[in-house]
């Protein structure tokens, strides 16, 4: 069951949620995808030639560009639907459990959700528990708690999406409210490996892609202006300046006529007009300025150190690479586009909302805000808030192990398999068994003080007649 807040009024599991998308066109895809993002293609962390990948869902590929359907790929015909979804709201119905969307959007255009300049970068690719699994690329926090006593350093990997995830779940209470498996984007469904050893290999293509990604830094993912409607908004072009006319220099003269303005002028007006009279050696003599000296070094003039110091070559400093949220200041203008869409489903978009939290988030204003929202941490376990590293999404990532290995006898070893424990795996009922097996033994122990608890109106331990006599 989906972790709602109130599972007893969450009469539909509805589909619509805010989040980010990821959608590409892709030439081996689908060809009515559109590109939201090109940060990331996705199509390096899947398999379309199935070389690694057996079997699954009808559905196959939902990321990087989609499924072009038959006869290219042979599975359902669909648009990329690549996303990450920071809130589930369900359905636009409250006798549903959901959330009206007239009333979402008017909080989402009051500005009371504090949206930053949306930059990212996957973290992993993993398969789910589910069995057969789910492929999915991850977009967690790194570090999952952030350094809340020092005011310089860095602000973790993804802040942003938990920044916002929170907001909206201190803002918006519903019994359909959830967020499936902060934060990640399904690649694919029930997927089947050939073997173990195409199942390596693929998490390691994987892993190269996730790598050079990290390299590049956060990065945002929509970069063009939108409006609520998530129509591009027109472009307004800037007007170049006027050039204007260079200004004479002291000891040059503007032009008279238009003869010296247009050199090119035919052969027969230069033979007409008068040649000037040179001037005289004493106003020559008299136009003549003599050149500054430089004081440390008389026998050099000032154009000669001026010559000397233009032909140094020029030295340019390099650039560490960061994000360009973090790094710009107050005074540069930056183009933030990189905001929310929201979803009537994974395929169907209806709304964006841009950011209005602007960068730089280095200031210590905007990081006291930035760490008040993240200090708290929702646990889809209790239903409740936790300080941070105390909730659901701080946790281990789920194991790259998809296929099931068969139970051996109890007499032979078997190597640990490392997986996620839920509340209705086998292992948690073998571990129950165990303490319950435990238990009975201690009473068997006791047996000798059952008598005393007789007194008081206790029950006495159940014990065999095997251990009554070797207790004797």
């Amino acid at each position: 069951m989906p972790p709602v807040l109130d599972p007893s009024k969450s009469k539909v599991d509805g589909l619509a949620f805010i989040g980010l998308s990821l959608t590409q066109k892709s030439e081996r895809g689908h060809p009515n995808s559109e590109t939201h993002q090109t940060a990331f293609d996705l199509n390096e962390v899947i398999d379309r030639d199935y070389e690694f990948i057996m079997s699954t869902n009808d559905d196959g590929w939902l990321v990087g560009g989609g499924e072009p359907g038959p006869p290219v790929s042979y599975k359902l015909a669909a648009k990329d639907s690549a996303h990450v979804e920071l809130m589930r709201i369900g359905t636009y119905r409250k006798d549903w459990g959901g959330l009206p969307k007239e009333e979402f959007v008017d909080v989402m255009k009051s500005g009371d959700i504090l949206i930053p300049q949306i930059e990212v970068s996957p973290t992993d690719v993993v398969a789910n528990p589910d069995k057969p699994p789910e492929l999915e690329i991850r977009f967690d926090m790194e570090p999952e708690i952030p350094t809340f006593d020092d005011a310089d350093a860095p602000l973790p990997l993804n802040w942003q999406l938990r920044f916002i995830h929170n907001q909206l779940f201190k803002k918006f209470e519903f019994p359909s409210r959830f967020c499936p498996g902060a934060f990640h984007s399904t690649i694919l469904r029930k997927a089947e490996f050939r073997s173990e050893e195409h199942q390596a290999k693929y998490f390691a293509k994987c892993d190269s892609a996730i790598t050079a990604w990290k390299k590049m830094g956060p990065q945002p993912l929509n970069t063009v202006a939108r409006g609520l409607d998530c129509k591009p908004l027109p472009v307004e072009k800037k007007e170049k300046p006027k050039e204007h006319a260079p200004h004479p220099k002291p000891h040059e003269h503007p032009p008279q006529n238009k003869s010296e303005e247009s050199p090119e002028q035919p052969p027969h007006h230069k033979e007409n007009k008068p040649k000037p009279r040179p001037p005289s050696p004493e106003i020559l003599a008299s136009r003549q300025k003599p050149t500054p000296k430089d004081p440390k070094h008389p026998e050099k003039s000032v154009d000669e150190e001026e010559a000397k110091e233009a032909e140094k070559p020029e030295v340019k400093e390099e650039k560490k690479p960061s994000s360009d949220a973090e790094s710009k200041t107050e005074d540069e203008p930056v183009d933030c586009n990189s905001g929310l869409w929201l979803f009537d489903d994974r395929e169907n978009i209806t709304h964006f909302f841009a950011p209005n939290f602007l960068p730089p988030y280095n200031t210590p204003e905007k990081r006291k805000i930035i760490l008040d929202v993240l200090k708290e941490e929702w646990c889809e376990h209790s239903l409740s808030w936790k300080p941070c590293g105390e909730g659901s999404m701080t946790k281990k990532k789920p194991a790259k192990v998809v296929r099931e290995l068969p139970i051996a006898p109890e007499e032979e070893k078997t190597a640990p398999v490392e997986e996620e424990v839920s509340s209705s795996s086998p292992l948690v009922s073998k571990l129950d068994n165990l303490v319950g097996d435990v238990l009975n033994h201690v009473n068997v122990c006791c047996a000798p003080l059952n008598e005393q608890f007789k007194q008081f109106g206790g029950k006495p331990a159940a014990v065999s007649k095997d251990e009554e006599t070797k207790m004797a």
